[in-house]
């Protein structure tokens, strides 16, 4: 039985938790800077810029989700790659081939692929959130059949801004309370 929605799940805080996180993470990427894009890089090899480039990767594939196109063709993977769920390959290839595009395509990568998945959410509506992720994906995996797509909206987009953003804090050693959105 898929996991119940919290009693104050609903349009105006989801929209408000979408927002407050990506003005958090958009508050830190300005103070890290243009000059902190590319440099210092995680354990990983990670630069900031990479970091954003990731997201944008898989916001992107949730709003083509939404718009009834596969994932796996927003990420750039193969269709058994996407299906092996290997978050730590896909992820990798993801990289390789985002590290590629210029600053210029990275960050535009990030920006657009915000805004494409807001005009997706705005066109299927707080109801069409609700609805089964198998509604939109029906190769979705058995474990994925009976939870709103509103999980991988949230997962994809505040849950993951927050974790990259803490990672950038790390990368640049960034306090928490140092780059709070205005």
């Amino acid at each position: 039985m898929p996991p119940a929605l919290p009693p104050d799940a609903n349009e105006p805080n989801f929209r408000r938790l979408m927002d407050a996180s990506r003005s958090r993470l958009d508050a830190l990427i300005a103070q890290v800077g243009e000059g902190g894009l590319h440099a210092p890089c995680d354990g990983a090899g990670w630069s900031t810029l990479d970091h954003l480039a990731h997201l944008g990767v898989w916001e992107q594939s949730m709003a083509d989700l939404l718009d009834g196109r596969p994932r796996y063709e927003a990420m750039r993977l193969a269709p058994d790659v996407y299906a092996s769920e290997d978050i730590d390959r896909m992820n990798a290839e993801i990289r390789e081939w985002t590290s590629a595009l210029t600053t210029d395509e990275q960050m535009a990568l990030y920006r657009d692929a915000h805004v494409n998945l807001m005009r997706q959410i705005d066109r299927v509506g707080w109801d069409g959130l609700l609805v089964p992720y198998a509604n939109y994906d029906p190769d979705a995996p058995d474990d994925a059949e009976g939870d709103p797509v509103l999980f991988w909206v949230l997962g994809n987009g505040p849950g993951h801004f927050d974790d990259h953003a803490r990672w950038i804090r790390n990368l640049h050693g960034i306090a928490a309370e140092e780059c709070s959105a205005p």
